[in-house]
Order: C-alpha cells, then sequence, then structure tokens
C-alpha cells in the first residue's frame, strides 16, 4: 500500500503538467500578530499578487502564526516539506527569507531539501532565486546577515535586561492592579489600592481566591494579580522564565528594589504568601486527577473551566465558577466520562495523518556500503602478509585502524536500526491509539491529553478541540459529549435534557421556574395512571360529578 501510495505521489500534476505550479509559506513570530493577522495577511496578498503576474497556480498556503524563525520545527513548514519531496508544486514563495528560518544552517539545509526534489525559492522583496548560481550566493549572504542580526537583537536584549536589574528600572506596559502610570512612573492608585489590600489581608488569612474574587466583584485573574505581584513588598520580579520560554517558581526569580513606592507588605510575608498559595494549589494525584485541568475555556465568560473531582464516584466534573467581576456562574459544565471517549476518538482520528517518517535509510545503506568495504580490505591486507616483501607491521597497524573504523560504523548502523524501530514502534502506537490510551494509568493519560491537546473551547452550541501537532481544529455539536435524556412529559410532549436550549443556558428566574414546573408536570404524569376503556373512563367522569 505504501509503495503505491509513493506511486501515485511522485506522478504529481505539477511535475506531469509542467507547469509552474507554486507554494506560499507566511509566517509571524509574535502571538499578538498571530491573534490579530495582520502580518500574515499582508504576507499572503502580496505573495498571491506575485503569483497572478507570474501565472504561476498557488497550490497551497502554508502559514506558522506565532512561531519563532530560531527553529525549523513548525507544523506547517513540515506539511510543506512533506509536499515539496511529494513533487506537489516545484516553487515556493516566501515574503522574505527569514520568515523560513533566522539561523543560517537552517536555511541552508531547508534550501537543499527543497534542491534535492528540483523546487525552488524565490523571495518577492530580495532579488535573488535559488534557480541559479548568483542567486545561491545572494541567498548565503542574506542569511548569513540574519543570523547577524538575531544575534545582535539577542545580545542587546541581554544588555538591556542586565541594565534595568542594575538601575531597578520597570518595564510594563498597563498598570497593574492598584496602580497607574504618572509622569512615566508606577504610583499606587488611590481608588484600588483599598481593594488590592483587602485582597491581601483576606488571602493571607485562608480565604479562597474564589470568595474573594466574588465578594469584591473581580475576576479570580484580577485577584490572583496581586496576590503574585511583588510591587507590593517593594521588588521588582525579573527572569520569570526559564531559557525555553516556561515560567518558573517564585524562588528562582530576580529580585530588585524597587524605589518609587513605599512597600505596603514586607517582602518576607509576601514569599511566605507564596509559599502558602502554592501550597493550596497543589492537589493530590489520586484516582480523581482531572485530565483536562485548565484546558478547557468557556468562550461565552473568557475564562477557564474548574475542576472538581469525588473520590466515591470517580467522576470529574468542569465547570465554569464565574464570568466577569461578581457575576455568577454561567453555568457552562461538562463530565469528563462523556467528554473523555470523544475526545480520544477524535484524536485517533487527526493521528491516523500525523505518521512520522524514518529518514535513514540512506544511511543504512551508506553504514552498509562502508562495513563491507572495510570487510574487503581487511581481507585484502590479510591476504598480503603472507607476501615476504610485505612490511607485516604496517599492514597490521593499517588492519587495526580499519577494524576500528568497521566496529565504529556497525556501532553507527546500531543507532540508526534502533531509531527505525524506534519509529515503528510509535507508528503502531498511532494506529492502535485508542486501547494504548486506555491502558494507560491515569498520570499517564494526563501527559498524553496535554502533549497534543492545547486547549478546549466549550461554547454554547459547539466545542472546538485546537492540536498542538495540526493546525487542523476538531469542532463538533456540544450534544456529542453532553448526555441527553429523553422524558414524556404532558400530553405526551418529549422533552430533551441537557439539549443546548437558551432556557438551560441562561439560568434566570423566569427559565429556572419553568424548569420546575416542567420537571413537576412530568413527574405527575409519570404518577397518573393510565385509563384504557372507555366504561373506566365513564365510571371515573361519574366518580368526579357525584363528588
Amino acid at each position: 500500500m505504501s509503495a503505491l501510495w509513493h506511486e501515485l505521489a511522485s506522478t504529481s500534476p505539477a511535475k506531469e503538467a509542467g507547469s509552474k505550479r507554486c507554494a506560499i509559506y507566511t509566517r509571524v513570530s509574535t502571538a499578538e500578530q498571530a491573534d490579530e493577522g495582520v502580518s500574515l495577511e499582508m504576507q499572503r496578498s502580496r505573495l498571491e499578487a506575485f503569483a497572478v503576474a507570474k501565472d504561476w497556480p498557488v497550490y497551497q498556503c502554508y502559514e506558522d502564526a506565532g512561531l519563532s524563525g530560531a527553529t525549523i520545527e513548525r507544523p506547517a513548514l513540515g506539511r510543506m516539506m512533506d509536499d515539496a519531496e511529494a513533487g506537489h508544486f516545484s516553487v515556493v514563495l516566501v515574503y522574505k527569507t527569514d520568515r523560513l528560518s533566522r539561523r543560517p544552517v537552517d536555511l541552508f539545509t531547508l534550501c537543499d531539501r527543497l534542491e534535492t526534489h528540483d523546487v525552488g525559492l524565490i523571495s518577492t522583496t530580495e532579488p535573488f532565486d535559488t534557480t541559479t548560481a548568483m542567486g545561491k550566493m545572494v541567498l548565503g549572504m542574506l542569511a548569513v546577515i540574519a543570523g547577524f542580526e538575531r544575534n545582535l537583537i539577542i545580545e542587546r536584549t541581554v544588555d538591556a535586561e542586565a541594565r534595568m536589574k542594575e538601575l531597578g528600572t520597570l518595564v510594563c506596559g498597563p498598570a497593574p492592579f492598584g496602580f497607574k502610570h504618572e509622569d512615566k512612573k508606577l504610583l499606587y492608585d488611590p481608588e484600588t489600592l483599598p481593594v488590592a489590600k483587602e485582597i491581601l489581608r483576606r488571602s493571607g488569612s485562608g480565604e479562597p481566591e474564589r470568595k474573594v474574587a466574588h465578594s469584591l466583584g473581580l475576576t479570580r485573574d484580577q485577584v490572583r494579580s496581586v496576590l503574585h505581584n511583588s510591587l507590593f513588598a517593594g521588588k521588582i520580579a525579573y527572569d520569570k522564565r526559564g531559557k525555553n520560554g516556561t515560567r518558573v517558581g517564585y524562588d528562582k526569580w530576580t529580585y530588585v528594589d524597587y524605589v518609587g513606592i513605599e512597600p505596603i507588605l514586607e517582602f518576607d510575608d509576601w514569599l511566605s504568601l507564596q509559599q502558602e498559595l502554592a501550597l493550596r494549589s497543589d492537589r493530590s494525584e489520586g484516582s480523581t486527577l482531572p485530565l483536562f485541568g485548565r484546558m478547557i475555556y468557556c468562550t461565552k465568560c473568557k475564562h477557564l473551566l474548574s475542576a472538581h473531582g469525588s473520590s466515591k464516584s470517580n467522576k470529574t466534573e468542569y465547570a465554569c465558577q464565574s464570568a466577569g467581576g461578581g457575576q455568577k456562574a454561567c453555568g457552562a459544565q461538562l463530565l469528563e466520562h462523556n467528554l473523555l471517549p470523544v475526545f480520544v476518538s477524535k484524536l485517533s482520528e487527526e493521528l491516523r495523518y500525523f505518521v512520522p517518517k524514518f529518514d535513514g535509510t540512506d544511511r543504512l545503506i551508506e553504514m552498509d556500503r562502508k562495513i563491507a568495504k572495510y570487510d574487503r580490505d581487511i581481507t585484502q591486507l590479510e591476504g598480503r602478509l603472507a607476501i615476504p616483501e610485505v612490511s607485516v607491521e604496517k599492514v597490521r597497524e593499517r588492519i587495526a585502524v580499519l577494524r576500528t573504523l568497521k566496529h565504529e560504523a556497525l556501532q553507527e548502523r546500531a543507532e540508526i536500526g534502533k531509531e527505525k524501530a524506534q519509529l515503528e514502534e510509535v507508528n503502531n502506537v498511532l494506529a492502535n491509539f485508542e486501547p494504548f490510551f486506555h491502558s494507560l494509568d491515569r498520570k499517564s493519560q494526563l501527559e498524553v491529553v496535554h502533549r497534543f491537546a492545547r486547549r478546549i473551547d466549550l461554547g454554547v452550541t459547539n466545542i472546538v478541540i485546537h492540536w498542538r501537532f495540526s493546525e487542523n481544529e476538531c469542532k463538533m455539536p456540544r450534544l456529542e459529549v453532553s448526555p441527553r435524556a429523553r422524558k414524556t412529559g404532558v400530553r405526551g410532549r418529549v422533552v430533551e435534557i441537557g439539549a443546548a436550549n437558551p432556557l438551560c443556558v441562561q439560568h434566570n428566574p423566569q427559565s429556572a421556574l419553568l424548569l420546575h414546573i416542567l420537571r413537576a408536570s412530568v413527574q405527575d404524569a409519570c404518577r397518573r395512571p393510565t385509563l384504557h376503556t372507555k366504561r373506566e373512563r365513564k365510571t371515573r367522569r361519574g366518580k368526579r360529578a357525584r363528588a
């Protein structure tokens, strides 16, 4: 089957027709640019206009939103390179070469892979074409310049941060809760500072964040921003993220005195508060460990759903606890035992198209060729030992060198074979993902869920799963993961409990009263005896009349 697929892919329309079918690649680095889509749209429109001017049909547009050019491990770029190897297009259009990569080594690697499959690279804002020798030279120069600019930006950023730490300078966007900007300085805000003090006081006494937020008319995020802000202790916190961009613990931050304000909390007390908050957030890893914790997002309230588990029922429920500041819960909820089977099924279906490819076949052939050559040379040299005129010592030294090289080649071949076996094992797991997932313990299932899924958006009528390994989004009706019960109400009307009904979503007094009456009517209809014959009905009416 794979051979047939390879044969079909190799005879692509682009190569058969002999026309220059092009692919468009765009990229932006920051999440803000990715959300707005301005830079992506601008790149795409200009590249499409260039393709129209050249009369080249566009095979596909590949977009990497919010991903750095410092690495080539990008989903859209990987798919584009696979399509290039399959021969779906003959040229790649980019706005600038740094959209592909800012590292010269990576850029040359990508260009070499494209050239291997007769695919050219054209930048619409830079005068070069990799199909010519001059274009390749210009590409090399631009790649070196792009790498130099990247290293220069990194050095300047590091120097600026070091200088800021020495001077105790604070750089921030909007003023944090409890502060305001005045004359390019960050000062206390008289209007919100009393609220911030109340948050610190009540949280320090052990009151939960949710209760504090509801009573003060705030969101939990606002309460947390106050509790974790070291400025209230007169300190500026630096180095909150590690080298890979992940957030590190407060005990690893770098603190510098901020002389612009008078602290309202001692720094040691603030550290104790952080330690207490960390202990409160720790949860046991028992049977109720939530698999979708901090992943399900309520699109109505713009907030993450909270997980609530029960060790007795062994069930986990996700509920939206708060919408805006001080508002009651919107009522959005999901049960894990209903969501998990659908999630695993959708993930297994998506993973069918995510098959890691083994790229070491050529290396295996090369290693086998080297090993065979070493064996031939060793055999030939051993035969020369019987010749009197030959220096036995030199021949033996050469044989020892060849045996060492053969041993190294065998080790390298074993590593390549191990890599191939691991990929085959991974592909076998992906092909039988559902039984594999259910065979894992709960902690391993949690790791798998968070490795493959980035976020789950819970809407009024739909649920959208955002994958980490693919740009595809899995959109499905909310009823697919919500339990539905069918009950017969008054006059045999069918009532769907749990359906996407506005009365079930909007928990206002009128809808609550209506649902209460409806449930009472259903129960009353179930208790009421059924009269099957005409005589029984007449007898019943007669008794009522006499009464």
